[in-house]
């Protein structure tokens, strides 16, 4: 029952397409119309044409059978054009419709998940579901037809030769169902070893310069060569069951269609039955056959779609961040405060943050310092709502902002860190995020410190990409694009740890700028920009420790401590 909703809930998408839906209806039913006429034109060319040596009739009636033929497959073709475009649509508002999920997951998802593997499962899962709507289920209403159609045909004929031929109905279902299970199981294996794969094989390229470095070679070919195998091995047992059931299907078809021939026989010696009936009743049969195939088949194809069905499905119930709260957000005030009360937070039973209570105000520059895994990026995070406190509150203007609208509350923000990504567009893309360059760029430029031969070679580039980039380029775009937004909160996360002191000094002059009706924090690890800010936050064993100046921050031992070991 579960497996029948996973697949129910997929059924949404061919709604809008009812148009073209009903459209293909109609036209299959006009197409099974003339199939199942064709086979009493075919018994009458033979009887009262070729047997009775009517050479005028033969004419006329093939005539009539050519155009049905043509029409029929002229109405075919329109069925598989409009199917094609049904179907199309469906895969691009599926594949909208999971992307959109996707950007809405939280960050701890991609944290446990790497790209590579997101997407290969997502191709895989689409392709697989959408099999529904590449004419699959259509195929079940024709098949339908043809064999309703066909039984009510082939009783008509000869009731006795009719249940000898529906005898290979429960032969040809049983037969499926056994194979069908079978493919089940594969296939939930294969999906778990194609997501291994795919983990595997983004860690190795991530890991490129290491293998190089190590001469890791070898050890990385064996683990493909085991990897590979395995698919190998369950490609083959793929191929062999879709055989195995093909070569059975068809065994029972023929040996279905021999004692017909042997008993039609019987009845024409008994003047029961004529060569024309004979002809049609087997063209029949194949209507009957064709369809109990096919229909048993949907389970075995059924049987592929299921497990990512199952996997898509769980894209849409996997927990997102909530957005269109209540509570919009617009401009920060001149006396906006955003406060922390009683917060604590802890990952992997660890407590980076305890209890602590702390102020930001609007016009303050704010420096967090602190060992590395005191918390300090952990409390930029929560300003984000990147993640959520275990206890306590954080406050905007008293009100909690748990219940703002989480698009309008981090238009606020703006931020610099090394977990910031350069897109693989053009420069100015990365800056700001437009397709064209504006002149406010290059003043922008300039403030990020990017000298003027780095600009000429990354403005050459149709496409950026942070392996073709230092660490300390990466950083100053970064940078430029935190100065071009110039948002009301500002996070400079370790924004200048790879550039040179002369680069460093710059930037930070203009950090420090023009903070009247912003807020800015910054987390650093270095002393000298500490003499710039309003306030100066100590974390160490998750609790705070606020200083108005270095003066007073230096009369702390664990201050000192902190900064004597640089």
């Amino acid at each position: 029952m579960k497996e029948i909703k996973n697949i129910l809930f997929f059924i949404k998408y061919i709604k809008p397409q009812w148009k073209t839906l009903l459209t293909v209806i109609v036209l299959t039913i006009v197409a099974t119309g003339i199939g199942l006429y064709l086979p009493i034109i075919n018994s009458n060319l033979v009887d009262k044409g070729i047997l009775a040596k009517n050479f005028d009739y033969v004419l006329n009636i093939s005539i009539i059978y050519t155009l049905a033929y043509v029409v029929k497959g002229f109405i075919g073709l329109l069925i598989s054009s409009l199917t094609a475009i049904m179907n199309s649509k469906i895969r691009f508002k599926m594949n909208q419709d999971v992307f959109k999920e996707i950007e809405r997951f939280k960050l701890s998802y991609f944290q446990n998940n790497d790209p590579t593997m997101i997407y290969n499962n997502i191709t895989t899962d689409i392709n697989n579901v959408s099999k529904l709507f590449d004419g699959n289920l259509l195929n079940v209403f024709t098949q339908m037809l043809y064999l309703i159609g066909g039984i009510t045909c082939v009783f008509m004929i000869n009731y006795k030769l009719a249940l000898v031929a529906i005898a290979i109905i429960p032969i040809k279902y049983f037969s499926i169902n056994f194979f069908s299970k079978k493919n089940k199981v594969l296939t939930k294996e294969y999906l778990s070893i194609h997501t291994d794969y795919a983990r595997w094989f983004q860690d190795t390229i991530q890991g490129i310069r290491d293998i190089k470095v190590f001469n890791l070679y070898e050890k990385k070919e064996n683990e493909f060569s085991k990897v590979k195998t395995k698919f190998i091995k369950y490609e083959r047992m793929f191929s062999i069951i879709s055989s195995a059931k093909e070569e059975f299907d068809n065994f029972i078809t023929q040996f279905i269609i021999i004692i017909i021939y042997i008993l039609g026989t019987f009845f024409i010696i008994k003047n029961e039955l004529t060569y024309g009936t004979i002809v049609a009743f087997l063209t029949y049969l194949v209507y009957v056959s064709t369809p109990i195939s096919y229909l048993t088949n949907i389970k075995f194809i059924f049987s592929g779609i299921i497990p990512s069905a199952k996997r898509l499905k769980e894209i849409f119930e996997t927990e997102k961040e909530i957005y269109n709260q209540k509570i919009p957000v617009s401009v920060l005030k001149e006396d906006s405060i955003i406060e922390l009360k009683g917060v604590s937070y802890s990952f992997a039973d660890k407590k980076l943050i305890d209890d602590i209570d702390l102020t930001f105000k609007v016009g303050e520059i704010v420096a967090l310092v602190g060992d590395n895994g005191s918390g300090k990026t952990t409390i930029g995070n929560l300003l984000l709502r990147f993640i959520e406190p275990n206890e306590g509150a954080i406050l905007l203007d008293g009100i909690n902002i748990k219940e703002m609208d989480l698009n309008s509350y981090r238009e606020m923000f703006a931020v610099a860190d090394a977990k910031s990504h350069l897109f693989q567009e053009r420069l100015s893309y990365n800056i700001n995020f437009n397709e064209k360059e504006i002149d406010e760029i290059d003043d922008i430029i300039q403030k990020s410190q990017l000298k003027n031969s780095e600009i000429v070679l990354m403005r050459s580039q149709l496409k950026l990409c942070e392996s073709n980039v230092s660490s300390g380029e990466k950083q100053k775009i970064i940078i430029a694009r935190v100065f071009y937004a110039d948002k009301q909160i500002s996070i400079f996360d370790e924004a200048t740890a790879n550039l040179d002191k002369k680069s460093r000094e710059n930037i930070e002059e203009v950090m420090v700028k023009n903070s009247k009706n912003s807020l800015k924090i910054i987390i650093t690890h270095s002393k000298d920009i500490l003499q710039y800010v309003d306030q100066i936050v100590m974390l160490h064993e998750g609790k705070v420790t606020c200083f108005e100046n270095v003066q007073e921050a230096e009369k702390n031992k664990n201050f000192n401590k902190l900064f004597a070991k640089k």
